[in-house]
C-alpha cells in the first residue's frame, strides 16, 4: 500500500485536504472522488524528511495530553469538530500522532462518527477517551467531554511523574556509584600499582584485594559490559510475559513504603478515572470496565476485576469493594457514604484528591529515606577504594619516620 496526499474542494465549497493508503493512484483517485470531492491534487506522499524521522518517536501521552488540551480550546471558541482536528493537526510535532490523526479526519470526512473514528486507533486512544468521545457527541457536550478528557490526563500524568521519581532515582544513584567505582578501578586504581610496584614492598591486605579487583576488571570489562547488557535484554524480554509481570507487581507491593507507594496511587488513579467517567453519564458497570482496565498493577487488577465482576452480577458496590483485599477500609467506607447519600461521584473525586496528597507525602518520605542509605553506600564504597591506595603510602610515611 502507498500513502498519497490530496487536496479538493468539497460540495459545500470548503478546501479539504487529507492522507489515505491505496494500491495504486488510481485507487486513491476513486476513493476522493467517491467522497465527493472535486480533486485539486493527489500525489503520492515523499519518505520523511529528515525532521520528519528526528520527530517520528512514539506518542507519548504528554502527546495525546496536549492534543486534548488544545482541542478543549478550539472546541470552546465554537469551531466544529472536524475543523478543530484539521487545525490542530498542523500544529501538532509528533509525526506519528499526526499521521493517525489525518486517517481520523479522513474517516470523519468519510461520515464515520468522531468516537467511531479515534475508535480504530486504540494503540493510542485508550477507552475512556472513546467512551468520553461518544457520550459528548450523543449528548452534545462535547467540550465538555473534552474537557473533562484534559483534567483525566493532567491528574494522571502528575501521578505518574511522582511514583516514577521514587522509583527512578535509587536507580540513577546506583548507576552513578556503579559508574564512579569502575572509573576509579580502571583508570585510576592501576596507576598506584604502577607505583606500589616500584617500590617492592608487601602490600596491606586490603590494598592488595582491591588491586585484584582493579586487574579482574580491565582484563574482563568486555565480558562485564556484554553480561550486564545481556542481563538488561534478558529482564526486559522477560517482563514481555503476563505471569513474570505479576511476580513482578506483587514483589513490589510486599516492598515496604514502596508497597503502600503502589497502593496509593492505584486508589487516586482508579477514584479520579471512575469519577469522571460516572459524571459524564457513564453506568457503573461501564465505567468499572474501563477503569479496571486502565490499572497498571497486574495483582491490584486482578482484584478489582472480582470488585467489577460482582458489581455486575448485581452486588451492592460498597459489598463489592469490602471484598477486594487491596482497597483500604477507609475507602470502602467513603464509598458507602457517597453511595447511601447519592453523590458518589462527587466521594470518588474527593477520595481520589485525598490519595494524590498521600501520594505527595509517601514520595518524599521514600525519597527522603533512599537518599542517604545511597549516599552512605556510595561514601563506604568510594572511601574504602581511596582508603586502599593510602594504606601503603601511610605505612611507607611511618616507616621513614621511624
Amino acid at each position: 500500500m502507498t500513502q498519497f496526499y490530496y487536496e479538493g474542494i468539497n460540495k459545500a465549497g470548503n478546501n479539504v485536504s487529507g492522507e489515505l493508503e491505496a494500491e495504486s493512484k488510481e485507487k486513491a483517485k476513486q476513493f476522493v472522488e467517491g467522497k465527493g470531492l472535486v480533486i485539486k491534487t493527489l500525489k503520492k506522499k515523499p519518505e520523511l524528511t529528515f525532521s520528519e524521522w528526528l520527530k517520528s518517536k512514539k506518542i507519548s501521552e504528554k502527546d495525546i495530553m496536549l492534543f486534548t488540551k488544545y482541542l478543549g480550546v478550539v472546541l470552546k471558541a465554537g469551531i466544529p469538530i472536524l475543523k478543530c482536528i484539521n487545525i490542530l493537526t498542523g500544529q501538532v510535532e509528533n509525526y506519528r500522532l499526526r499521521k493517525k490523526l489525518n486517517k481520523i479526519k479522513g474517516d470523519i470526512e468519510g461520515g464515520s462518527s468522531l468516537s467511531d473514528a479515534f475508535g480504530k486507533h486504540a494503540d493510542v486512544f485508550p477507552n475512556i477517551y472513546i467512551n468520553l468521545l461518544n457520550v459528548g457527541e450523543e449528548s452534545g457536550l462535547l467540550y465538555e467531554m473534552v474537557s473533562r478528557l484534559t483534567v483525566y490526563y493532567e491528574k494522571n500524568s502528575a501521578l505518574k511523574k511522582k511514583v516514577k521519581s521514587a522509583m527512578v532515582y535509587p536507580m540513577i544513584i546506583v548507576f552513578v556509584a556503579g559508574a564512579v567505582t569502575i572509573f576509579l578501578l580502571v583508570f585510576i586504581i592501576p596507576k598506584f600499582g604502577a607505583m606500589f610496584d616500584s617500590f617492592g614492598a608487601e602490600l596491606p591486605k586490603l590494598t592488595q584485594v582491591v588491586l585484584g579487583l582493579s586487574n579482574f576488571v580491565r582484563e574482563k570489562i568486555g565480558i562485564i559490559i556484554g553480561l550486564l547488557v545481556g542481563i538488561f535484554g534478558a529482564v526486559k524480554y522477560a517482563l514481555k510475559s503476563e505471569k513474570i509481570q505479576y511476580m513482578r507487581d506483587k514483589f513490589l507491593l510486599k516492598i515496604p513504603l514502596l508497597g503502600q507507594l503502589v497502593v496509593k496511587y492505584a486508589v487516586a488513579s482508579f477514584t479520579s478515572n471512575l469519577g469522571i467517567l460516572l459524571q459524564s453519564g457513564l453506568p457503573i458497570t461501564k465505567g468499572m470496565y474501563i477503569t479496571v482496565n486502565a490499572i497498571d498493577n497486574k495483582v491490584i487488577k486482578e482484584q478489582m476485576e472480582k470488585v467489577k465482576d460482582d458489581v455486575e452480577s448485581g452486588v451492592n458496590i460498597t459489598d463489592a469493594f469490602r471484598n477486594s483485599e487491596v482497597m483500604p477500609s477507609m475507602v470502602v467506607e467513603m464509598i458507602n457514604i457517597g453511595d447511601q447519600s447519592g453523590v458518589l461521584e462527587d466521594m470518588l473525586t474527593n477520595i481520589s484528591e485525598f490519595y494524590t496528597e498521600e501520594v505527595d507525602t509517601l514520595v518524599d518520605a521514600v525519597t527522603g529515606m533512599i537518599e542517604p542509605l545511597f549516599m552512605m553506600f556510595l561514601g563506604v564504597t568510594i572511601g574504602t577504594l581511596v582508603l586502599s591506595m593510602f594504606l601503603p603510602i601511610f605505612k611507607m610515611s611511618s616507616a621513614i619516620q621511624t
